[in-house]
């Protein structure tokens, strides 16, 4: 009956058998279960060790104070479910594709929030517009241009520009609230699903 179903290997089932001389059928049988038991946590160690090498770049820059690294940290493991259920194909493949698409835009979501691409876009939108303000921005990502800028480059923002300046941080404020509310219905949605 158990060589039917192919359980074992042959020369297992050889094993299987000299054993069962022995020890009996539930004798061998749980001499086998408990040999391959032990086989499977002895190389545990060694596949977490492989998986921890394989997280290192996303432990490296991890930080307990900082949401971003949980994100980070997140967006990784849904990039490799979305590796490991494409590569090894298991469920049917409109299933896969659609797995694949939530994942994908959930990743990208993640990275949207975690790199301020809302805020950069409305600051680029602002400068273009205004490009004599935009040596202040510009500066601001170098340290030592900010000390080098003295009164005479200071420019004082019109009404309009300070009011259409806040009016693209809040743009940029309103449309990252919509990543979030996305990201987080399509986990609360779809995270159940994601497996193979």
């Amino acid at each position: 009956m158990f060589k039917k179903l192919k359980i074992w290997a042959k020369d297992e089932w050889e094993e299987f058998q000299e054993d069962r001389k022995y020890f009996g059928f539930w004798g061998a049988l749980s001499r086998y279960i408990a040999w391959h038991d032990t086989w499977y946590k002895y190389t545990k160690v060694f596949r977490y060790l492989k998986r921890v090498a394989e997280y290192t770049p996303v432990l490296w820059d991890d930080r307990d104070y900082d949401g971003e690294a949980i994100l980070a940290m997140l967006a990784y493991k849904i990039k490799r479910t979305r590796e490991h259920l494409t590569k090894h194909s298991i469920l049917m493949p409109k299933t896969i594709a659609r797995h694949e698409k939530q994942m994908k835009e959930a990743e990208a979501l993640i990275e949207r929030i975690t790199s301020d691409f809302h805020e950069t876009e409305a600051h680029e939108a602002f400068y273009d517009k205004y490009p004599k303000l935009s040596y202040w921005y510009r500066a601001a990502e170098v340290d030592d241009m900010l000390d080098a800028i003295t009164m005479e480059d200071k420019i004082v923002w019109t009404a309009k520009q300070s009011a259409e300046f806040k009016a693209g941080n809040e743009n940029a404020v309103k449309r990252k609230k919509e990543d979030w509310e996305r990201l987080t219905y399509i986990m609360k949605k779809y995270l159940e699903k994601w497996w193979d």
